[in-house]
């Protein structure tokens, strides 16, 4: 893999080079490993990372990296790794390993459409990804680096949870070899507010066996000086050098770009970071700086092409401004005839320095070149994100509808609800002639499609205010189908929050809304959710009388995951109730049926009920088969963090320690944490019980610091017991 050539020397960090080629040394022998690379903007990270990558190439391993970008509050589904793919595609050499697992092709764009629209084939996605790193790492050991992953979109995130939880930093089950595979993947810390999405993750991550933090420190005084001294050919004075020292505080970005400016016609040299580096971008040509500010809004990296057709320039003023500043070390050529700026601190410098109406007008420029290469559902994000900066509205409806469409294809749901969230925020700026027509853009549909993305994504509480919105929308119509399946839609995502009045109310006003005659689908559900929220309140006579009446419909019009559904609350009703024999026979079938349907959701409902029966029935080695099929589907269906799941984990957990099995309790709960985004008690409480009972030192401060958050009413349940 080609590596992007350092002008300045490399100077000190030996501890932390040592560290990671012990890393490289382990994977070589087969321990995959994993180090989370943290620090400050410009303490060095992607310097140390090349330095260790380039000792990693000349040592026969394999080297692909991948960058996160920064596109505000939208991103590129699965963008660093998409980086990746295209690197290898480009190599013959991995023509064979890609062919082997054809699913990843489809982030590139190839082979069958529609492969990843679901949640199972967001899993076979992550399973192929996996096995073709680990395909690699037979041929040869291989070095994976992540770049700014303080940028990276929730799909990046999630697949590389997957990857250190589940995937190529386990060792594979019968005695095949093991992976020789390392994960160096870097991100800001002083980028990380208290509610930075990558947060969590890390807290997640570091839990893991494999993976490690290392985080880069500031240089030393005595290694600053070293580097100021070699960075200039003629001799420096030693105030100048100290000075240089002093204001660079360890930071090595700051060290260099201070002595680069040290030669600079200037009166003094400026006190903010971004000011010194627009001291070197002006010491450039006209041209050069035009160029520099145009790339600055095309992001991170730039395609020749998109850069020149932007700029309009002959090709040879364009290439002498490119050679220009990459001899000034202020844009770097990569692969792909693509130049990136040497820092993300330069680039955000250069844009920040743009005058408005100057930004607004190359943003409009790449949109519109982006849009001349044909409505590439890879574009889509990047389109939407440009003309939302110059201030055309529609066109930026458009692109983000359709980058919408191609995260839910690629099974990316937080992308998803972020584009849909952008839709509707530019919905009423957009005139009715402009906005995109089809079926399902209206606002109302579209705040259901958010909702119900919000959902997927874990985002109860957003689901719930979506549809709120969409309820506002649709209005007072009796006679509305779809003001039908919004109230069952609030009544199901209110139950999520357990706001259980309200959804009894909003069930009832949908069920009322739909005539039973003619029945319909729309109809079905309304009813399956009614006896779901009536159940809640406690009212079963209702709950009873409305699956009764509604089971043969939803079996006569073949609506078979509400057939399921209903099927599960009359187990739960009528007879014995789930733990009896009959009850159980009527929770396999709506198993089944619900496995047919491919609905996730309500095959997760009727496992965690045939589980909750055999407890009932003091079967506890029963319960756990059941368990363990309702997560495993739970995982594949990336519905980890919805109820049912976090249920089942407690439960779970709760009957390993009561059988006594208190070592494989703990091992599950630590191993699970990491793939299991669960909040407070749910995931911690068994363990943390076990903790308590063999007397652990700092068991008590960690049932104390479950309440010390955000209300949890689950982690104050579990402290409550625990620390009586």
């Amino acid at each position: 893999m080609p590596q992007i050539a350092f002008a300045s020397p490399f100077i000190g960090r030996d501890e932390e080079v040592a560290r990671l080629r012990a890393v490289l040394a382990h994977a070589r022998a087969g321990e995959a490993r994993a180090v989370l690379v943290a620090g400050d903007a410009g303490v060095g990270k992607t310097r140390v990372l090349d330095e260790v990558a380039a000792l990693a190439a000349r040592a026969g391993t394999t080297v692909l990296t991948g960058h996160c970008v920064d596109l505000g509050d939208v991103g590129l589904p699965y963008l660093p790794f998409t980086e990746i793919l295209g690197v290898l595609a480009a190599d013959g050499r991995f023509a064979p390993v890609l062919a082997a697992h054809p699913v990843v092709e489809r982030l590139l764009g190839a082979g069958p459409d529609g492969a990843v629209r679901d949640v199972d084939g967001r899993l076979r996605l992550f399973e192929g990804i996996a096995g073709l790193l680990a395909d690699l790492s037979e041929a040869a050991p291989l070095l994976l680096v992540l770049e700014d992953l303080h940028w990276a979109d929730q799909s990046s995130r999630d697949l590389l949870r997957f990857l250190l939880s589940r995937g190529v930093l386990q060792r594979p089950a019968g005695g095949a070899p093991a992976h020789r595979l390392t994960v160096l993947a870097s991100y800001r810390a002083d980028d990380l507010h208290r509610r930075h999405p990558l947060r969590p993750l890390l807290a997640e991550l570091v839990r893991l066996p494999g993976v490690e933090r290392l985080e880069l420190r500031p240089l030393a005084d005595a290694d600053v000086a070293r580097l100021v001294r070699a960075l200039e050919e003629r001799p420096l004075p030693e105030t100048t050098v100290r000075r240089i020292v002093e204001r660079a505080e360890g930071n090595a970005f700051y060290a260099e770009e201070l002595t680069a400016a040290t030669g600079a016609e200037a009166s003094g040299v400026p006190s903010g970071l971004a000011d010194l580096l627009m001291i070197r971008v002006e010491q450039l040509s006209d041209t050069a700086q035009q160029v520099l500010r145009t790339a600055s809004v095309a992001g991170r990296r730039v395609e020749h092409d998109l850069l020149r057709d932007a700029m309009t320039l002959p090709e040879d003023e364009l290439e002498a401004a490119l050679r220009e500043a990459v001899g000034r070390q202020l844009l770097v050529a990569g692969a792909g005839d693509t130049y990136a700026f040497r820092h993300a601190l330069a680039r955000e410098a250069v844009y920040g320095d743009l005058l408005p109406g100057e930004r607004a007008r190359l943003h409009g420029a790449f949109a519109r070149l982006l849009t001349g290469r044909g409505h590439r559902a890879e574009t889509a994000a990047e389109r939407a994100h440009h003309y939302r900066e110059s201030h055309d509205p529609a066109e930026a409806l458009a692109a983000s509808l359709e980058a919408a469409d191609h995260a839910q294809r690629v099974g990316a749901p937080a992308e998803e609800l972020r584009h849909l969230e952008t839709v509707l925020d530019l919905w009423p700026a957009v005139d009715g002639e402009r906005r995109p027509a089809g079926e399902g853009v209206e606002r109302v549909t579209l705040m259901l499609r958010a909702s119900a993305a919000a959902a997927h994504a874990g985002e109860s509480h957003r689901a719930v205010s979506l549809t709120r919105a969409a309820l506002a929308g649709v209005g007072q119509n009796a006679d509305s189908e779809l003001g039908a399946r919004v109230r069952y839609t609030l009544a199901g995502n209110l139950i999520g929050v357990d706001s259980l009045a309200a959804a009894f109310a909003y069930s009832s006003e949908a069920l009322a809304m739909i005539p039973a005659d003619p029945p319909s689908p729309t109809w079905v559900w309304a009813a399956a959710t009614h006896v779901l929220a009536a159940r809640q309140v406690g009212d079963d006579a209702t709950a009873l009388r409305v699956a009764r009446e509604a089971l043969p419909v939803a079996e006569r019009l073949r609506v078979t995951a509400a057939r399921a559904d209903l099927l599960i609350s009359l187990a739960t009703l009528e007879g014995g109730g789930r733990h009896s024999p009959e009850g159980r026979t009527r929770l396999r079938e709506a198993r089944d049926l619900a496995r047919d349907a491919g609905h996730a959701p309500v095959e997760m409902r009727a496992l965690f009920n045939l589980a909750i029966g055999c407890y009932e029935a003091g079967e506890l080695e029963e319960c756990l088969p059941w368990l363990a099929e309702g997560l495993e589907r739970a995982r594949r269906a990336g519905l980890l963090s919805s109820p049912y799941p976090l249920e089942m984990r407690y439960l779970q957990l709760l009957l390993m320690y009561a059988l006594g099995r208190w070592d494989e309790c703990l091992r599950t709960a630590e191993t699970d944490l990491a793939a299991l985004p669960a909040s407070g008690g749910y995931a911690l409480a068994p363990a943390l019980y076990i903790r308590l009972a063999r007397g652990e030192a700092g068991a008590e401060e960690r049932a104390g610091a479950l309440v010390a958050g955000a209300f949890d009413w689950m982690a104050v349940l579990v402290a409550g017991i625990a620390l009586t």
